[in-house]
């Protein structure tokens, strides 16, 4: 048995940043953070159009305090102290390589595996659901439909919505063969950037980040949309329409309704609460102040530009952008304890487990069946939500073009948002394309 080096103290911590600062490659700042369409009043007058996440199903954690997920078999208990987070797990059909007790130090869970990384990316493969070559703006069924530059995706039980951001519109897509395109609002709709999801009753929440706006209506034609919070750019607890965001740019909705927001040239994480008046709080991270550390209350944690979120079981899961890092918070009860489970060394993208892993970029995520599925960069890559906490790269690694094959053998150019759409008869995780203008979808087996 070999217990991972994945726990690490925050002197540590500042060697390994003060050690890429001199080599030019911190994670801090915003040069690394969200890059895609500029839009203005950004910070460093940059933001990312974003593909936000879904909050689609999951088992709710139990039998600890640690709030995370327990979706698949484990044994032995869970525990949290101290803004540590610990689990045990036994045999796991999604992490056969976990076994024994785990332990943790310093802010980042450490898991006990056995000797030796083994990912496994078999049965998984990439097709396009929908659009060709040729950028426009017709609709209709799948290759003869056509995009400019499809960013944000959501999904519910049976539609993918769109942003197609040069267009400024939003389509839908049924997500079943023949993969049916029609418009659910513009062109020249009003929004900037955006990241977006659905809930299963259809509704759209969207994140306009370039205006600061989080937006809400009915996933019918036409959309039309209410602000559900936000005001002008800064930053402000209190009513929803006091409230004050700065680029939003992740989204995301919990089965009690509540709706969270990577607030990210504020560095934090919001909550919506639901009933009226949309009460916006802060429940992780320090406004205005970037950094890594984790904390047992959420607002004693920091983050350095939050660019994605996905919700499973009872844990709020962040693309923690600039710091390269996935972030676990516990919305299980008051306190919204961060942890640090994947992504603490710096350096290439590479696989492994928990801080072994490294990442280049990660942004949109969506979840499904016990594991994130995330964009980093030119990949899509695949995080276990429990403990050993393995990531696996899916697609991008034999370059980047335009080829529907195994993900050993895929291509995709810019992957951008992504929506896990667990449905009968056609499942899969969809992704925009940006670059070859096409929906697509990866087949999880």
């Amino acid at each position: 048995m070999l217990a991972l080096t994945c726990a690490a103290s925050a002197a540590c911590l500042d060697v390994l940043i003060l050690a890429a600062e001199r080599t030019g490659n911190a994670p801090g700042g915003s040069s690394s953070g969200l890059t895609e369409e500029s839009t203005s009043g950004g910070p460093g007058g940059s933001t990312s159009s974003n593909g936000g996440s879904t909050s689609l199903g999951g088992s709710s954690s139990s039998g600890g305090s640690s709030g995370l997920p327990s979706s698949a078999a484990s044994s032995g208990g869970s525990s949290s102290s101290g803004g540590v987070s610990s689990s045990t797990s036994g045999s796991s059909t999604s992490s056969p390589n976990t076994s024994g007790a785990s332990s943790s130090s310093g802010g980042v869970v450490q898991c006990v595996v056995d000797a030796g990384f083994a990912g496994d990316a078999a049965g998984y493969a990439v097709d396009t659901a929908a659009g060709n070559n040729d950028a426009g703006t017709n609709v209709g069924t799948g290759d003869l439909a056509q995009f400019e530059g499809p960013t944000a995706v959501a999904g519910d039980e049976v539609y993918v919505y769109v942003f197609d951001q040069p267009n400024n519109r939003i389509v839908r897509v049924e997500a079943s063969v023949p993969y049916n395109v029609s418009v659910l609002a513009g062109p020249d709709a009003g929004f900037t950037s955006v990241a977006m999801t659905a809930n299963a009753s259809s509704e759209l929440y969207i994140a306009d980040t370039g205006r600061h706006l989080i937006l809400h209506g009915p996933a019918t034609a036409p959309l039309s949309t209410v602000v559900y919070a936000g005001s002008l750019q800064g930053f402000q607890n209190g009513p929803g329409l006091q409230a004050r965001f700065n680029t939003p740019s992740a989204i995301a909705v919990a089965d009690d309704g509540a709706v969270y927001v990577a607030d990210t040239g504020n560095h934090v994480i919001r909550r919506i609460d639901p009933a009226d008046g949309h009460n916006v709080t802060t429940i992780a991270g320090t406004p205005g102040q970037f950094g890594s550390n984790d904390s047992a209350v959420g607002t004693g944690a920091k983050f350095n530009r939050p660019g994605g979120l996905a919700i499973w079981g009872n844990t709020l899961f962040v693309a923690d952008t600039s710091n390269r890092r996935i972030r676990a918070i516990d919305i299980s009860g008051a306190q919204y304890s961060v942890t640090t489970v994947a992504g603490v060394q710096l350096g290439t993208p590479q696989d492994g487990y928990g801080a072994d892993a490294r990442f280049s970029n990660p942004t949109h995520m969506t979840a499904w069946e016990g594991y994130l599925y995330l964009v980093d960069g030119v990949r899509i890559r695949r995080v276990n939500t429990q403990c050993p906490y393995d990531v696996v790269t899916l697609l991008g690694l034999n370059g980047q073009g335009y080829l529907d094959a195994t993900t050993a053998a895929a291509q995709a150019r810019n992957p951008m948002g992504v929506a896990a759409m667990p449905i009968s008869g056609n499942p899969g995780v969809y992704f925009s394309d940006e670059d070859n203008i096409r929906l697509r979808r990866l087949y999880v087996p």
